[in-house]
């Protein structure tokens, strides 16, 4: 196009970059896109039969990881799970904040998983490529009702959010449900303020309203708080 891309209310990506594995890709009408003020979520169901991902990585600290989401209406500019939409076909843009995938059956799946014979008990990490309480959260309640399954089974939970969403929770967390063994990871920007508000426009107001993350670090004797999305400002000047 030959304007500069426009923003979008509640959006942190003004396009979408072609897919990397299309043969071809699609150019929106000038007019149609320049009439547009916001872009809609579209909540799409992912019928997966099975819920585990599971990594070898040395560098990443978990073995077993659990997405109830792919996409991720927080939409950070810098998030490195935005190339995953790429996979499904579609956008790592505006695609990866705007069409979420839902998967309505985690739990039921989670629960089957973790009665097979071999299944080795370790922190299962969630989430590794999207947030489990980004805003369909609220509505849907899938991260809850996996959380329900590990509580019935005592089983070691690591929670990777920037959401103050998980504040709904903290009545499992607080009864040590899941061992001695949880871990959160929580998200937090605040050291670039005056950076960050054009890149993480879906976590940044609730988490103010809450007076998380403190409250999250109340609850664990294993909580701690990541640091993360910090941009690096350059000015040029040596």
């Amino acid at each position: 196009m030959s304007k500069i891309p426009k923003s979008f209310r509640g959006r942190s990506a003004a396009t979408n970059p072609a897919n990397r594995f299309e043969p071809h890709a699609y150019e929106p009408d000038e007019a149609e896109y320049w009439a547009r003020d916001s872009v809609k979520t579209e909540v799409i169901d992912d019928h997966a039969v099975s819920i585990v991902s599971r990594n070898q990585s040395p560098d990443i600290p978990f073995d077993v990881s659990l997405n109830p989401y792919r996409g991720c209406e927080h939409g950070c500019a810098y998030c490195y799970a935005r190339p995953t939409h790429e996979f499904l076909g579609y956008s790592a843009g505006l695609d990866f904040e705007s069409r979420i995938l839902v998967k309505r059956e985690a739990a039921r799946l989670l629960e089957a998983e973790l009665a097979k014979p071999g299944w080795v008990v370790k922190p299962l990490a969630m989430s590794g490529v999207t947030d489990p309480y980004q805003p369909l959260e609220k509505e849907l309640r899938i991260t809850r009702q996996c959380l329900e399954v590990l509580a019935r089974c005592r089983h070691p939970v690591m929670i990777i959010t920037k959401n103050a969403g998980v504040l709904r929770d903290l009545d499992l967390f607080r009864e040590k449900s899941f061992g001695d063994h949880t871990q959160f990871g929580i998200g937090s920007e605040d050291g670039a303020a005056h950076l960050q508000s054009p890149q993480t426009t879906g976590s940044r107001k609730e988490a103010e309203r809450s007076g998380y993350p403190r409250r999250g670090d109340e609850r664990t004797d294993d909580s701690g708080t990541q640091r993360y999305g910090i941009t690096c400002h350059h000015s040029g000047s040596p």
